[in-house]
């Protein structure tokens, strides 16, 4: 699978505007030493990415299951009719399952956080409406358990505690970096990397 980062020059556009190394790369930096990302979690992740990747049809199918399950998060998979759009749902598969091989393989640097503020921009409906608008706090729950599966398949692969609790750790503080990305543009027309 090829993965489709913006292009590594000092600035990412974003929503018709450039943003330089002062704003998302700062905001991942930022992230990164707040959370004590180190060197050895990037270790841990490429370590037990393949682990992670090998699952990842279980991950999205579940992810995907969980979501379709609830009202409030199945209607943003729903057709005008009502029923829920299978094709939409297949697209987001493969778009979740990329992001997983992206999260093992990208290293969390400026190129990395033009990408994760990309998808939270689209995540926030801009250019589609308020229809195609989710709520902020879906992401934060879509997270979390994500977070909660990626734990599960590592428990069922590695035996030493001491081991499975770095691997957590690691996983976790990468997820949170992402999510803060994610989040980054949700509050602001303007898509500025400084919303809370």
């Amino acid at each position: 699978m090829t993965l489709r980062l913006p292009p590594a020059d000092s600035k990412t556009l974003l929503g018709g505007r450039r943003r330089g190394k002062q704003g998302f790369a700062q905001r991942l930096a930022s992230a990164k030493a707040f959370l004590r990302y180190t060197d050895e979690d990037g270790a841990l992740i490429r370590a037990t990415g393949e682990i992670v990747l090998a699952q990842s049809d279980a991950i999205v199918e579940a992810f995907y299951d969980y979501l379709l399950s609830h009202r409030e998060t199945a209607v943003h998979f729903a057709r005008a009719d009502g029923h829920t759009d299978r094709e939409a749902v297949t697209r987001r598969h493969a778009s979740l399952r990329e992001w997983l091989l992206l999260a093992v393989e990208a290293p969390p640097d400026e190129q990395l956080s033009g990408y994760l503020a990309g998808v939270g921009r689209a995540h926030t409906g801009r250019g589609s409406g308020p229809s195609g608008r989710l709520n902020a706090r879906y992401l934060v729950w879509s997270m979390t358990f994500l977070q909660l599966e990626v734990a599960r398949v590592l428990a069922s692969a590695i035996s030493d505690r001491a081991t499975l609790l770095a691997a957590n750790a690691a996983w976790s503080k990468l997820l949170t970096v992402h999510l803060d990305l994610f989040l980054a543009v949700y509050a602001s027309g303007e898509g500025t990397a400084h919303w809370y």
